[in-house]
């Protein structure tokens, strides 16, 4: 399987995306989480909306966070 972003291939079983990808989703979650925490309950489109726009966020995430708003299925 490839990675849906950038077509690389998924070198671990399960994963939906390319490590870089994979790592840039998971530390989504985990902000998300903490976002949760601190803000009550956002929406994810919101959030990944703010993900893209920070300028500390890394352009993996923002790959990311731009696929997410277009495949919102993929938020697991």
């Amino acid at each position: 399987m490839t990675c849906p972003l950038c077509h690389e291939e998924i070198d671990v079983a399960g994963a939906g995306y390319c490590a870089s990808h994979q790592r840039a989703f998971e530390n989504i979650k985990r902000a998300f989480s903490t976002w949760t925490v601190a803000y009550g309950s956002p929406r994810v489109p919101g959030f990944l909306e703010q993900v893209q726009k920070l300028p500390q966020t890394g352009l993996k995430a923002k790959e990311i966070a731009s696929f997410l708003l277009e495949n919102p299925s993929r938020w697991k």
